[in-house]
């Protein structure tokens, strides 16, 4: 399957965007030439979904949209995935197949890290249960674009003024993470702690 390079799709949420365009395909309303690029998206669609558990209970609308266990398809999927993943050829303007970008490699070492991951957690510290959402660093990706926001118009800090903006955004409990301009969406993670400790007056003082 080929596809012209660089293209931007956004797959959050999309899967009723992809059925529509089947059905809008299949029903004379769109070129066939539309397909290849239909079912890319549902491919890689469903592999964001395979790493973006919401809940351990099965979402019928996403089969993959939950958590692993011993008794989901996850890790039979993940095999097929990687082998589609692997065919995956981009093309220049010249409609010449172009270098794989770092993209589809990581992609092939998430899906087999994951797979080791989970394999041993299950028979080694036998977990029932693996939220793969966690895996993802959508949560330091948010960290670093709260601290983003407090620099304000200083898109070039100084190594003492990230360290700050760190501080004051840990202290204020990513109090910025919910504004606009973050990369992902919010993962609902939390601080363990605030560091509130730190502001008050040592009892030694």
């Amino acid at each position: 399957m080929k596809f012209s390079f660089p293209f931007t799709v956004t797959l959050y949420n999309c899967k009723s965007k992809i059925i529509y365009m089947f059905v809008i395909l299949f029903s004379g309303h769109m070129d066939n030439r539309c397909l290849p690029t239909a079912t890319f998206l549902k491919e890689v669609d469903d592999i964001f979904d395979s790493f973006s558990d919401v809940t351990c209970s099965p979402d019928h609308g996403k089969l993959l949209r939950y958590c692993l266990t011993s008794t989901t398809k996850h890790m039979k999927y993940w095999r097929s995935a990687a082998d589609k993943v692997k065919t995956w050829t981009f093309l220049n303007k010249e409609s010449e197949p172009m270098h794989p970008p770092p993209s589809q490699t990581d992609w092939l070492i998430t899906i087999g890290a994951v797979q080791h991951v989970w394999r041993k957690v299950s028979e080694e510290h036998k977990f029932k249960f693996l939220e793969t959402r966690n895996l993802k660093q959508d949560a330091l990706e948010n960290t670093f674009g709260a601290i983003r926001l407090h620099c304000g118009s200083n898109n070039n800090p100084s190594v003492g003024q990230f360290v700050d903006a760190m501080k004051t955004v840990i202290i204020n409990g990513l109090a910025y993470r919910s504004l606009y301009g973050t990369n992902c969406e919010d993962e609902g993670a939390y601080l363990l702690d605030k560091l509130h400790s730190f502001l008050k007056l040592s009892s030694a003082s």
